[in-house]
């Protein structure tokens, strides 16, 4: 048995899960406390107050919050070893879907007191004079819209149904524009309109995509889509809502370490772990064993 760690910081998203972010970590820090567990509570209120937070600390962390939470603690993390552990009260909840991460507060005790850590894969963009990392999932194209979308008009706490009329409207405005990318030595064809890059199987909760992805196996996984319309996008759509996208024959699904966009005819938006990032040009990589992350047996 290995020996449970005594004292953490909270770092809290109170508008995560429609609102419930704040209740849900009170009401767990107060279970912590019970068990002898020290807790420090850092309650986020602006973007990136969540990765600042993970930067300073020198103690186990536990994200109570969404995906976007998330990635902004692993940015903090980024080039320490500090473990990490998730309680999940975002809308998707991708990572959580990913890893059976348990929403009760006593199954989530459970995992805090087994002190079983794994050690996963992180991809890094690099692009625009940015760097950023991203635990579960990276998209360039239509997806990505969405979420430029989301963020122009997002204002406080958002559900799944949050997302529909951005869909809509990428799909009915989007200009698709073709763009080449090089992932290792090949060049990928034909050219792509959106492609998604995957450290892990689930994607927005319901669909697959990558879905051979193992987020700790040292390769990042991608699905290169080249359909130009509405009708291709509800097509795939359909794809991985049966968990199987590159069914189709102008879908190609390959896996690689460094990924390269080396022809676009205009800046490409591009999403991370769900939220808005901003255009191409970028390089991805993967980067091993770099994040620990406390899972169920």
């Amino acid at each position: 048995m290995l020996e449970p760690f005594r004292q953490f910081k909270m770092i809290i998203n109170p508008i995560s899960g429609a609102g419930r972010g704040l209740k849900e970590g009170r009401r767990l820090a107060r279970l912590l406390l019970q068990e002898g567990i020290a807790v420090e509570i850092f309650i986020t209120r602006q973007p990136q107050d969540a990765e600042k937070e993970a930067r300073q600390s020198q103690i186990p962390l536990i994200v109570v919050g969404g995906d976007g939470t998330v990635n902004e603690v692993i940015n903090g993390l980024a080039g320490r070893d500090i473990p990490l552990a998730v309680f999940p009260v975002g809308t998707a909840n991708i990572l959580a879907r990913e890893f059976h991460l348990p929403r009760n507060p006593a199954a989530f005790l459970s995992i805090i007191r087994s002190a079983r850590v794994r050690l996963l894969d992180a991809g890094q963009i690099c692009g625009q004079m940015v760097t950023r990392r991203f635990l579960m999932v990276a998209s360039l194209g239509l997806d990505a819209e969405v979420t430029r979308i989301m963020r122009r008009s997002r204002s406080g706490p958002i559900h799944l149904s949050s997302y529909l009329i951005p869909l809509w409207n990428a799909l009915k405005h989007y200009h698709y524009s073709p763009f080449t990318l090089r992932i290792d030595d090949r060049i990928i064809t034909p050219p792509a309109t959106t492609a998604v890059i995957g450290n892990i199987r689930n994607y927005g909760g319901f669909f697959s995509i990558t879905h051979r992805a193992r987020p700790d196996d040292g390769w990042l996984d991608i699905c290169v889509f080249s359909g130009n319309s509405r009708r291709d996008y509800l097509r795939y759509l359909m794809g991985a809502l049966w968990r199987r996208p590159s069914i189709f024959s102008d879908v190609v699904y390959c896996r690689g370490k460094k990924i390269d966009l080396i022809k676009a005819p205009r800046p490409i938006p591009v999403e991370l772990d769900g939220d808005f990032f901003g255009y191409t040009p970028l390089t991805c990589t993967i980067i091993p064993h770099s994040i620990s992350l406390f899972l169920p047996a």
